[in-house]
């Protein structure tokens, strides 16, 4: 009958619907967990950047050889 042919197609959308949400949460929970080591990342470059100035700042400065 017609309206079980339009529930069917109405349960098939309805699944379509439910998958792609679930592969934009998978997607989003990768972006986020991306974005946390990514700022990770950046802080430990900040802090070995800070670390190499702080060491050049300490080093002896010499006169060039004449």
């Amino acid at each position: 009958s017609e309206v079980a042919t339009a529930a069917e197609h109405q349960a098939d959308a309805t699944s379509a619907m439910a998958a792609a949400i679930e592969e934009l949460t998978v997607s989003s929970n990768h972006i986020s967990d991306s974005a946390r080591e990514t700022e990770t990342d950046s802080r430990e470059a900040m802090a070995l950047a800070s670390e190499g100035s702080d060491r050049v700042d300490q080093a002896p400065v010499t006169s060039p050889p004449r």
